[in-house]
């Protein structure tokens, strides 16, 4: 979420991570949905409020 806050997209973040810019996407498609935010800046907001969910448990 660092990188998200930062402003960087879906590639850059991949990029940096060195994963693929699918993975990026899927696991902020989870985040999104756990989190019913509408956009990066409500899932950041959401993301400071929380114990921080495993979106790896699919």
């Amino acid at each position: 979420m660092m990188l998200v806050n930062k402003g960087m997209t879906n590639k850059q973040i991949a990029k940096d991570l060195d994963i693929s810019p699918a993975t990026v996407k899927t696991l902020l498609e989870r985040l999104f949905r756990i989190s019913k935010a509408k956009n990066r800046i409500a899932l950041i907001h959401w993301w400071q409020g929380t114990d921080h969910p495993n979106v790896f448990d699919g």
